[in-house]
């Protein structure tokens, strides 16, 4: 494998690596790339950004149980038999974007999402992620028999911890370079304003990688209390953080100082959750996750 400051020119250089940073990479390496690099700003050890803290739960189209089976690896011709799966639709998906949202999804992305989700699903497989049928979030048992409901009746082996294992396994198999606690720190640009390199700093040095392409999948600013104050509004920033310490807006904030990169999407809105009041500030907790959501009704006879 050659070093990251290798003379070898990177073809592709990928910053961050969650399930978008690795899929991306892993696309690349497929299609022909000659080299690949991931970097990301954490130590190994919180590999897998905020994919790491998901149920690894997927929606996607399918005609029904048969077209899903050949892809899981928790549900044999003997259970399949006593399973009840309808169609999820491309119009079901819509649908379900469109009351998600209340109506506010771009709508070209939102095709591009539907319209291709079922080729994504199967692709991933191909490049060994494991899938699941989610029986203990999709499905109940009525008569003997599971009736799964919804669009998300997949999910994948062992959740997002799972999922990244299951990548990083994938794109060492086509070749692709991992370095971690690598942080971008700045893009460079030629003459013409075209990207060609990033700079990084590894092992305490800032450094210039050349690259003729980059793709930016660091993620958000969840756990960038500035930036919770400055886009999602007063008291944003007094949030608990629920996954990776390591999302602070960093590559959102360089592209668009380095190259005017457009703002885009809903800087002012965020998935959030009830909490629990005793959990970690500034991090989640990578062994208990998503245990620490609190969810119920209070009954008072």
């Amino acid at each position: 494998m050659s070093s990251l400051f290798s003379s070898d020119i990177i073809d592709v250089l990928v910053v961050g690596g969650g399930n978008a940073g690795f899929s991306a990479a892993t696309s690349a390496a497929e299609s022909g790339a000659r080299r690949v690099v991931v970097i990301d700003k954490c130590p190994e050890d919180w590999a897998g950004g905020n994919t790491c803290f998901t149920a690894g739960a997927f929606r996607t189209v399918h005609t029904g149980l048969q077209d899903l089976i050949p892809i899981v690896n928790n549900a044999d011709s003997e259970t399949a038999k006593i399973i009840d799966m309808e169609p999820y639709t491309p119009q079901d998906f819509r649908k379900d974007m469109d009351r998600m949202t209340s109506g506010r999804t771009d709508p070209a992305l939102s095709k591009a999402l539907i319209d291709e989700s079922n080729a994504a699903i199967k692709w991933l497989a191909k490049n060994g992620i494991r899938f699941q049928l989610s029986f203990n979030r999709q499905a109940y048992k009525v008569d003997g028999r599971y009736k799964f409901w919804g669009g998300m009746s997949l999910k994948t082996e062992d959740g997002g911890k799972g999922l990244i294992r299951d990548h990083q396994a994938g794109a060492q198999r086509y070749g692709v370079e991992i370095y971690y606690s690598t942080p971008g720190k700045r893009l460079v640009t030629n003459d013409t304003g075209a990207v060609t390199g990033v700079v990084v700093a590894y092992n305490g040095v800032e450094t210039l990688l050349r690259t003729k392409s980059i793709i930016l999948a660091a993620g958000g600013f969840e756990a960038n209390p500035r930036m919770r104050s400055q886009f999602l509004g007063p008291g944003w920033d007094l949030a608990h953080v629920r996954g990776t310490p390591f999302n602070t807006g960093d590559a959102l904030e360089f592209a668009i100082h380095d190259v005017n990169a457009r703002q885009a999407g809903n800087w002012s809105g965020c998935h959030s959750t009830c909490w629990d009041a005793n959990s970690p500030t500034e991090s989640g907790d990578r062994l208990i996750s998503n245990e620490f959501t609190k969810s119920g009704v209070y009954y008072i006879p």
